[in-house]
C-alpha cells in the first residue's frame, strides 16, 4: 500500500519506521526542508527500540505536497 505521511515530527518519524517495516511504500512530506534535512543526511529514519534497530527508508522525502500525493 502507498501511504503519504504529512508532518516530520517525532510522530511522523515513528510512523515512517512502523509503516516501512510493514512493507508499505511511504512518501513523507514536511512543510520545510530544514525539518527533513537530518533525515535526508542519513537516508531515512534511524531507529532503535521496540521496533528493532535499523534505518527506515521512505520512498520519498519532500516539501512538495503535490509530489507526495501524485500517483
Amino acid at each position: 500500500m502507498r501511504v503519504v505521511l504529512l508532518g516530520a515530527g517525532a510522530g511522523g518519524a515513528a510512523a515512517v519506521t512502523e509503516l516501512t517495516q510493514a512493507g508499505h511504500e511511504v512518501r513523507w512530506w514536511a512543510r520545510r526542508d530544514e525539518t527533513l534535512d537530518p533525515f535526508r543526511a542519513v537516508g531515512g529514519v534511524r531507529h532503535e527500540g521496540l521496533l528493532g534497530e535499523g534505518l527506515a527508508v521512505p520512498a520519498l522525502l519532500t516539501t512538495d505536497l503535490a509530489a507526495s500525493l501524485r500517483g
